[in-house]
């Protein structure tokens, strides 16, 4: 009999969530996948979600190792995910940057400042298209919100333009002048 598929949807270091869509709703399954898995050598714990039919593996081991052990012992075939995990949204967004000279590039007449605060929009825009994407694929939860608080973050970390005109400096209390009987303490 085939094992059933499993979709690898997200991986961070120690951490990974795969994805059994054929045995949603399926809780004697999960329940039986978690013991058996849990007994997986540098696998420290594992939670499983029938309703959404996916399990969250926290380990110390490789993925690789953990794949074998599910092939082997006939728990579900690991697939690669869609989309590489390999690498951070931020140095994606970078690496775009790196690949586009045009977004690099220092237009004549323009200042430093100018042309930080333009590649922190061109930076906050490349993350919130990259939130979009992975809302479209359907990467809601940590993706895509990660995303977009990376590309929130750019904004709002963006160097502002200087004005003209110094800020309003705050009022200075001015203390009782020597013969004020200000203070209703003293007699």
């Amino acid at each position: 009999m085939p094992l059933d598929e499993a979709q690898l949807t997200h991986r961070i270091a120690g951490r990974l969530r795969i994805k059994l869509r054929s045995r949603r709703r399926d809780a004697a399954y999960f329940s039986d996948l978690s013991r058996r898995l849990a007994q997986c050598d540098g696998v420290t714990d594992v939670h499983a979600s029938p309703l959404t039919g996916s399990i969250l593996i926290r380990h110390t081991t490789t993925v690789d190792a953990i794949a074998t052990y599910a092939d082997r012992h006939g728990l579900f075939s690991l697939r690669p995910p869609r989309v590489s995990s390999e690498e951070s949204a931020p140095a994606r967004a970078h690496a775009v940057m790196r690949r586009e000279p045009a977004i690099a590039r220092r237009k004549p007449g323009e200042s430093h400042e100018e042309r930080e605060r333009a590649q922190a929009r061109r930076l906050s825009a490349t993350l919130a298209g990259l939130g979009t994407l992975q809302t479209v694929r359907g990467q809601i939860m940590a993706p895509a919100v990660t995303l977009f608080w990376y590309a929130y973050d750019a904004w709002r970390a963006r160097p502002r333009a200087r004005t003209d005109s110094p800020a309003p400096l705050p009022p200075v209390p001015v203390p009782p002048a020597a013969g004020d009987d200000a203070d209703p303490n003293r007699r």
